[in-house]
């Protein structure tokens, strides 16, 4: 994989992931609220949780709301407008853990100056599977490593659980 200098690779959710995880909760809030008027006293509840899904869902569209920019010197992560810059140098390895909702990718972050690793998980995979993601960060990983010259290179890996 060889890049431009200034070649900056931007990874955006899939849109029809999004449109579509939010027909499915605008259809179902749309029965909570029929069911609601036609007297289930609680259904009103799930009704606004599933609309409040669906908007959620569509917010992941609008640009910059959530993306990935890797570029040869780190990466930036955008969820819900706010935007994390991580130099390639301050991260682990990149490892897909099984969670309560499915497969995710985390890695450990060591800012200048903490005393440790933080744990960050990526909850979006734009979407490539969880194991592809955490390949293609690690590739983008190890070039960065690779043309590193002279500098010696904080590595830090990952324990396994």
């Amino acid at each position: 994989m060889t890049e431009n200098p200034e070649t900056t690779n931007v990874l955006r959710p899939s849109p029809f992931r999004c449109v579509g995880l939010s027909m499915a909760c605008g259809v179902m809030a749309v029965i909570c609220f029929q069911l609601w008027f036609k007297g289930t006293d609680n259904a009103w509840i799930a009704g606004g949780f599933l609309a409040a899904g669906a908007i959620f869902f569509l917010v992941h569209l609008v640009p910059n709301a959530y993306a990935l920019w890797l570029d040869r010197k780190g990466f930036s992560v955008s969820e819900m407008f706010t935007v994390k810059r991580f130099p390639w140098p301050e991260v682990s390895e990149f490892t897909v853990r099984r969670g309560f909702l499915g497969h995710y990718v985390e890695f450990h972050h060591v800012a200048p100056g903490a005393e440790g690793p933080n744990r960050v998980v990526l909850n979006e995979t734009y979407g490539y599977k969880p194991v592809e993601m955490a390949r293609m960060l690690n590739d983008y990983r190890k070039q960065s490593a690779a043309r590193a010259t002279g500098e010696r290179q904080k590595v830090w890996r990952t324990r396994d659980c």
